[in-house]
């Protein structure tokens, strides 16, 4: 379980007037928790708010004069001298939820679980009464105090973690308690019946309904998977299944209808219109006096709901974070439209027009209609995308082979080749233009204009949202993976290359093993640097010009290494010179000696350009449609290929180390498997997602 946790502030502390620390009771993404005394003896926890955020801090403003039963009283915002805050509240204790479900591995009781339950239920209703949406239901934010259930943690809600037993909780719908909704930034009071339902089923089996070795894949199943319910019986399972339903329409309405089925004889209710704001009873909710194993005498906790027209408060969210914000209503449509197909004939999902930057019922030109397609483009798009499909359903080894295959026939052909496809373009381009000039004399189609009542949004930019609530420690994780996998096969592939150059440097290199070890460093680091660059990249399509510059710094530095390297391993990379370039040029005139061995900026050139010209973000994106793609490749090589000619990079080495580097980074990468990618377009077409 790892060490004990240690703390800023040791005992008999007094960082904050008026409080003397007693020890440290607890870590999370806001800070630490202590237990401390006030001067006059009264027992406190106080929260450390480190990061001292302003919208934490106007969560729990919101939270200061809530009083009821079921929640954790919290009583004041304090500063200490260095400006900092403290969250001054009720000290718990009793054990958590969390506690009792580790002691009851195959569940609760069946008293003591609808015990905890009722408490939960009615603690959550006052809160979605006062208008405040908690985000971070589970377990360990859920205590016992002589008896009682406490609701706590409902005015921190904003950081997100993946784990469920960790000290280190960071809070805003951890993982495993955290609606698929969450993602898109539209969501209320129904996140928190979604995580009851998680919790209801925690506490019947004893374990989470979705689990996973990594935050994604447990993302995923919230989005895509159905919950396991033949171990739980009922009534539990009705309120699970309904309760854990992808689209937030179809869960329960409130807190109310969850606990009806529970137990209709005790729960009455009465819904009326809900413009109305009428109240909804819970009645008086016992405590069991052997809850969480205390004899204490029952306690009666009554609590009321209020259906309320406006929408709650809750915590929204812009692409990096999720953070207290004002209250959002979700605008209402006479009318919703089906849900269509997105840009690349993806399936969207129908995001209203408030949400859009511009008016609704505004106009906007959408796209004129098709034009005449080119007859050779056509046809060499519907060729290059029949290859493509056939590709992806190929298996990885025969890719592999082909891949090798091309490479080594385009080392002995490339003296015809580069003079062949010059002609063939300076060809196309003539006829390209003639082609132009004569669809221009047809006139063009007229543009017409629409109003615009919203926008769609493809299951890719919802997936990239998902993807954007990873955590530091996901990120750096699934790097270290994809690095050592990355010279793995670099380690197969520097054997390939080696076959492939024969010996040429055998002769006149330090040792025998000094080129292929070259050749392997280079490989591994360079994808390395790609492969890192891509992890913090994966969460947004970016901007271009951006990431071509970051990746040129990157080339520029790789470049550079690899000449260190081939230095210190003394490696000859001309052998007999019977494969190099004679050519002449001003550019490369003085980046080689006179036997053609690159200097510094031979190497510097080759590999910015090739680093710079490639989309590498895109061979390491997890959404790509394939995990290995054979275009990258080619492109790849065929870049190296030009700077080789350019620079008079030795050969075939700048060819094989492009397409080696590219290879790894693609086999390496995260992906995301076919039958979650079509998971998700279901959903997102059935409207669940």
């Amino acid at each position: 379980m790892g060490g004990a946790m240690k703390f800023q502030y040791a005992s008999g502390s007094r960082p904050l007037e008026g409080f003397t620390i007693k020890r440290g009771i607890g870590k999370g993404g806001f800070g630490e928790v202590y237990f401390a005394a006030s001067d006059a003896g009264k027992e406190v926890a106080l929260k450390h708010v480190e990061r001292n955020l302003e919208v934490e801090l106007r969560g729990v403003s919101q939270c200061l004069n809530l009083k009821h039963a079921n929640l954790i009283d919290l009583h004041d915002i304090r500063y200490d001298e260095q400006g900092e805050a403290w969250v001054v509240m009720e000290y718990i204790a009793g054990a958590s939820l969390k506690d009792v479900i580790d002691r009851n591995p195959n569940g609760l009781p069946k008293e003591e679980l609808e015990s905890w339950f009722r408490g939960i239920a009615a603690g959550t209703a006052y809160l979605h009464d006062h208008g405040i949406v908690h985000r971070d239901l589970k377990p360990g934010n859920i205590f016992e105090d002589e008896g009682c259930v406490k609701i706590g943690d409902y005015g921190l809600s904003k950081f997100i973690s993946c784990s469920r037993r960790s000290g280190q909780t960071e809070s805003v719908g951890t993982f495993h308690y955290m609606a698929p909704e969450i993602g898109k930034g539209a969501y209320g009071k129904e996140i928190d019946i979604y995580a009851l339902g998680i919790v209801l089923y925690e506490m019947v089996t004893g374990h989470v309904p979705f689990e996973g070795e990594s935050s994604q894949e447990i993302i995923m199943k919230h989005l895509t998977a159905d919950p396991d319910l033949s171990a739980v019986p009922q009534p539990y399972r009705g309120m699970v299944e309904r309760a854990l339903r992808k689209d937030p329409e179809k869960r329960f309405k409130n807190v109310s209808e969850m606990v009806a089925l529970l137990d209709a004889s005790k729960v009455n209710v009465s819904v009326k219109t809900p413009a109305t704001g009428l109240e909804i009873p819970i009645p008086a909710v016992p405590q069991p006096s052997r809850l969480a194993g205390h004899g204490v005498p029952e306690r009666t906790v009554q609590a009321t709901v209020t259906i309320v027209k406006e929408a709650p408060h809750y915590i929204g969210d812009d692409e990096k974070e999720m953070s207290f914000g004002p209250v959002k209503k979700n605008p209402k449509k006479t009318q919703i439209p089906p849900v269509r197909r997105g840009p690349n004939g993806n399936a969207a999902s129908y995001v209203p027009a408030q949400a859009v930057s511009y008016a609704p019922g505004s106009y906007r030109a959408l796209p004129a209609a098709p034009r005449a397609e080119e007859p050779i483009a056509s046809a060499v798009n519907r060729g290059l995308s029949n290859f493509g499909k056939w590709w992806n359903s190929g298996g990885t080894p025969l890719k592999i082979v082909l891949i090798v295959g091309f490479v080594i026939a385009l080392i002995f052909a490339w003296p015809w080749v580069i003079p062949a496809a010059v002609v063939l373009a300076m060809t196309y381009v003539v006829y390209l233009g003639i082609w132009l000039v004569v669809q221009a004399t047809r006139g063009g189609a007229m543009t017409e204009t629409f109003p615009v009542e919203g926008r769609y949004v493809t299951w890719e930019q919802q997936y990239r949202s998902v993807l954007r609530m990873k955590t530091t420690g996901d990120r750096v994780g699934e790097l270290a993976g994809s690095m050592l996998a990355s010279a793995a096969i670099a380690a197969v592939l520097t054997v390939v290359m080696s076959a492939i150059g024969g010996g040429e440097w055998a002769d006149n290199s330090a040792n025998k093993i000094a080129g292929p070890a070259w050749l392997w460093l280079t490989t591994t680091l360079g994808s390395w640097t790609l492969l890192t660059a891509g992890k913090f990249w994966e969460h947004t399509t970016g901007e271009q010009v951006r990431r071509r510059f970051a990746l040129l710094v990157i080339g520029l530095a790789f470049g550079a290494g690899a000449f260190v390297l081939n230095r210190f391993l003394m490696v000859d990379l001309i052998g007999d010179g019977s494969m190099q370039i004679n050519s002449d040029n001003p550019i490369s005139r003085n980046m080689v000696d006179a036997s053609g061995a690159p200097y510094l900026s031979c190497y510097v050139a080759f590999f910015a350009g090739l680093f710079v010209l490639m989309g590498w973000w895109k061979q390491t994106d997890p959404l790509r449609t394939s995990r290995l793609r054979i275009a990258p490749i080619v492109l790849t090589v065929l870049a190296a290929w030009i700077f080789s000619m350019i620079f008079r990079f030795p050969l075939p080495w700048g060819l094989l180390m492009a397409g080696a580097i590219s290879t790894t980074v693609q086999l390496a990468s995260p992906w995301l498997k076919p039958q979650d990618r079509l998971a998700i377009r279901q959903r997102v077409t059935q409207g669940r997602a």
